[in-house]
């Protein structure tokens, strides 16, 4: 009885936290670990959140892929490092950035943060722009053929 208490209680934790906004089951299984459930609690909520897919790590993948890569413009290397944080594998995460062009984000990204600048640059320009490309995630072989094509 006192295993079916605690793993409704548990549910119900889950329902809140995944109200906000969808979780990976790695971060499902820390919270509920953090506010003390035990492994075997845990095991049967997660199982039961699978099978109403409530949690899903391919959906989660490809809309946080989406989302960081369309929306907020970051590059390969910080999507693959944040969903790595979330407890998603880079295999999951692989396939989803093939469909990324991050030469464009790159453009999209310069004319909106430095935009009174223009070609061609400094050398203090490109060390700005090219480590606010890098702090974004973007590949330091990307970065070089943009300012190739921008001499």
């Amino acid at each position: 009885m006192n295993n079916d208490h605690n793993i409704s209680k548990a549910k119900q934790l889950c329902y809140r936290y995944l109200s906000i906004k969808p979780r990976s089951e790695f971060e499902i299984r820390s919270k509920l670990s953090e506010k003390g459930f035990e492994k075997d609690c845990i095991d049967s909520t997660i199982e039961n959140l699978k099978n109403y897919r409530y949690i899903n790590d391919e959906d989660y993948t490809r809309i946080h892929v989406h989302y960081l890569a369309n929306v907020k413009l970051y590059g390969r290397h910080h999507i693959v490092h944040t969903l790595k944080t979330k407890g998603i594998a880079k295999e999951l995460v692989t396939p989803y950035l093939n469909n990324i062009d991050e030469t464009t984000h790159i453009k999209t990204l310069i004319e909106k943060k430095f935009k009174n600048w223009h070609p061609p640059y400094s050398y203090q320009d490109r060390q700005k722009i090219g480590g606010f490309l890098s702090r974004r995630g973007f590949d330091w072989d990307l970065i070089k053929d943009f300012f190739n094509e921008n001499k």
